[in-house]
């Protein structure tokens, strides 16, 4: 796993001399002893990793057919979701490419959508369609998701859309190596048919099998504020549970069948039961596409069961250590993915708890020792992977988890899987864990709106995540363990680091990578300013959620002091719901509801630094993009402009009439780097040292145009891109030089695409 790791941490994949010289210099010289296997093991990991990374990495596809209408065959490998932006999203397996009329058989992973009213779609099925690709580009922002470590680990070389053309045609049927995935979509159909009006169906869906497309934003929102998201999908303990229910009924059952039949008690029972136990584990894991939390509880289930076959004990770090093996094996992109860390460390402290321990508890004790020894456990993991802790989440799980996985679970399964037999017994099944989420759902509602239900302090770095894992494991010791409370001193750094700030009279300016739209936070030593929130998709899916509050949440920035929206275009304002939702502000500007009208001459004082609004007047006949509020942050030494979508009228405006509001340090190009702004009279009057274009990557509109990219280098500025470079950090400080920091150059990995060359 180290090895694994450590790769996984490079920038840039290592050449193949690497692992030559590793094999052909370092292990031959490693003996047998305990420190030497560690470090062959390790090695050994480093290779496996090596050699899986460089096979994906030549998979994926050449960067000139981006944007190009191409013909693939293929078939649907996922089931078919609705979309945000309206028809349906699912993944394609490819055989063959057709490009400028050579067929080239490839086989990759594509990731479509089919805009409109699509044919019904069935996993397996071969299809021809015209698509027009992009690689899997995603944003790069402080906090947020790795969407293209995410691509990269599960096989997706290239994302796209179905072309608006008649040439789309299915070619054949499924075939049998996709057959789980049609049993998972017959299933997934047969609910929804069942439980047609239930507000619960994503639900219903996720814990029956794995699938949480219809789960709704207002819905996720409670599971991670009670922090029980993780019993949604098919998780670790639903196997178990599965698993240990398949061994007990079939031991229980199986003397009465060795009577009625006597040839089945020459088998003993429990060596059956444990070979039905594997099977049932395995078959409920496959109907969740097998994530990496039900491969290592499959893999354990094997390890344990296997033990009862051959008649053996086995340790139960062991079988973690064996399970972990396993899955390092089959998929070594695996430690990139919070649930790898989250599945196996819950676990081991789950052992750590409980075994070895003199003397018996109580079912409710014990069940009561887990989840402290889990939740103490995957504080300073939590903390490291997403910067937010749900404080009331041991007493939600403590009723969440008997609830769903004795009284639910069990039922909703033998209900789905009773559906093509006896729908009307099935029917009741289902109605019946319906009525049981409606009766948890309430009780879960009630802890996420207690009040200080969530902490959030800033990413800690990671000697203080390493310090806090050993705190953890020395503070759940067995009661009498001499200096337990040395745990909570190692422990501390967690909640005791502050949250770095710039000094008094200068300012840390963020334009954040929130693809094809605008958002800027703006901190000086005790205030923050978020201008402009990003875009939105009106489906519980925008740039506030997923983009600013997680960096807000990364810089320890637990409030606003402003929330300035410059105008009302979707690009600027559609994540403003989910950042009001999620932290208190205490001052609204501009294009948001209850904000005030964001006028020239508008002006406050934040720690030396001066915010000034200087267009539009209050009289003004300006609308729409020429309408942006323009607001002008100065410090000593330097200063920085954000102009909205302004157009060429405002900018005339601006330069006849207030020339020196414009001198600046750094400009947030008006409307993006579009040609209907940043006219040469204005880039003149503002002489930029350096100018932003917030764009997405490959947009629609060929933003930032070229032209006006040469104008501002022509004036001497220096151009940054978010499309190209993440999140772009800029330091101010009177008297000394600007750092910037592109968020894609600093946490770059070998599987996120580079930064290309600056136009």
């Amino acid at each position: 796993m180290l090895g694994d790791w450590a790769l996984q941490q490079c920038p840039d994949l290592p050449g193949p001399w690497v692992g030559g010289f590793l094999c052909l210099f370092v292990l031959p010289f490693f003996t047998k002893a305990r420190i030497s296997r560690w470090i062959v093991g390790a090695v050994a990991g480093f290779l496996w990793a090596w050699f899986h990374g460089y096979t994906l990495l030549n998979e994926r596809l050449p960067s000139d057919w981006e944007g190009r209408d191409l013909i693939v065959e293929g078939r649907v490998s996922s089931l078919p979701v609705s979309s945000a932006w309206g028809g349906k999203r699912f993944d394609l397996d490819t055989q063959n490419f057709s490009v400028d009329g050579a067929v080239l058989p490839l086989q990759r992973g594509l990731h479509l959508t089919w805009y409109g009213t699509p044919p019904p779609l069935v996993v397996g099925e071969l299809w021809r369609l015209p698509v027009r690709l992009r690689l899997p580009h995603g944003q790069m922002s402080p906090g947020s998701f790795d969407q293209e470590g995410w691509s990269f680990q599960y096989g997706t070389q290239g994302v796209g859309s179905v072309r608006p053309t008649p040439t789309a045609e299915r070619l054949d049927a499924s075939t049998w190596p996709y057959t789980i995935g049609r049993i998972r979509q017959s299933l997934a159909i047969d609910i929804a048919a069942a439980q047609p009006n239930t507000p619960y169906l994503g639900l219903l869906q996720g814990l029956a099998i794995g699938e949480t497309s219809a789960v709704t934003a207002a819905q996720w929102d409670i599971l991670v504020r009670t922090g029980t998201i993780h019993l949604l999908a098919i998780s670790g303990s639903h196997i178990a549970l599965v698993a240990g229910l398949a061994y007990l009924i079939v031991r229980g059952l199986w003397p009465w069948l060795g009577w009625l039949l006597p040839l089945l008690a020459r088998f003993a029972a429990p060596r059956v039961a444990a070979l039905v136990a594997i099977f049932a584990g395995a078959g409920y894991a496959a109907l969740a596409g097998f994530p990496v939390p039900t491969q290592r509880a499959v893999v354990m289930v094997c390890v344990t069961m296997g033990a009862v076959l051959v008649g053996r004990s086995i340790l139960p770090t062991r079988t973690l250590s064996q399970a972990l093996l396993a899955v390092l094996l089959w998929d070594p992109m695996a430690v990139i993915d919070a649930g790898f860390w989250l599945s196996f460390g819950a676990v081991a402290f789950i052992l750590h708890c409980v075994a070895g321990r003199i003397g018996r508890l109580s079912h409710w004790r014990s069940f009561g020792q887990v989840q402290w020894g889990v939740t103490v456990g995957l504080l300073p993991i939590l903390l490291a992977l997403f910067q937010r802790i749900a404080v009331y989440s041991p007493l939600a799980n403590l009723i969440a988890i008997p609830w769903l996985e004795v009284g639910t679970v069990p039922i909703l399964l033998a209900g789905a899987l009773l559906l093509p037999i006896f729908p009307t017994t099935s029917s009741w099944l289902l109605s019946w864990c319906d009525l049981s989420i409606s009766g948890l759902w309430p009780i879960l509602t009630f802890f996420a709106d207690l009040p200080f239900n969530t902490w959030s302090p800033p990413a800690p770095p990671a000697w203080a995540v390493a310090i806090a894992v050993i705190g953890a494991w020395v503070l759940l010791m067995p009661r009498g363990f001499p200096v337990r409370w040395l745990g909570l001193v190692y422990m501390a750094p967690l909640a005791l680091l502050p949250a770095p700030r710039p000094p008094a009279g200068e300012i840390w300016f963020s334009a954040l990578d929130v693809g094809q739209g605008l958002s800027a936070v703006v901190q000086t030593a005790n205030h923050t300013l978020v201008y402009d929130t990003g875009p939105g998709t009106g489906h519980g899916h925008d740039a506030g959620s997923t983009i600013v509050v997680p960096f807000l949440r990364h810089e320890g920035i637990q409030h606003l002091d402003a929330l300035m929206v410059s105008h009302a275009d979707n690009d600027h304002s559609g994540g403003a719901a989910s950042i009001r939702a999620a932290l208190p502000i205490e001052r609204l500007l501009g294009a948001i509801p209850a904000g005030e009208t964001c006028v020239r001459d508008i002006t406050w004082n934040w720690d030396g630094v001066v915010f000034r609004v200087i267009h539009p007047t209050a009289d003004t006949t300006f609308e729409d993009n020429d309408a942006s509020c323009v607001l002008r942050v100065e410090w000593t030494g330097g200063a920085l402009l954000l102009t909205g979508d302004i157009g060429k009228a405002a900018e005339r405006e601006l330069v006849t009439n207030h020339p020196e509001d414009l001198r600046a340090t750094v400009i947030v190009a008006p409307h993006h780097g579009s040609h209907s702004g940043s006219t040469a009279a204005f880039v003149g009057a503002v002489r930029p040292e350096m100018v932003v274009f917030a764009t997405g990557y490959h947009n629609r509109y060929h933003f930032p145009n070229a032209d006006v990219v040469a104008r501002y280098q022509a004036a001497g500025a220096q151009s940054f891109n978010t499309a190209r470079q993440g999140t772009l950090t800029f330091r101010f400080s009177p008297g000394k030089s600007i750092t910037v920091q592109s968020w894609r150059e600093k946490a770059r990995h070998y599987w996120n695409f580079p930064v290309p060359p600056t136009d």
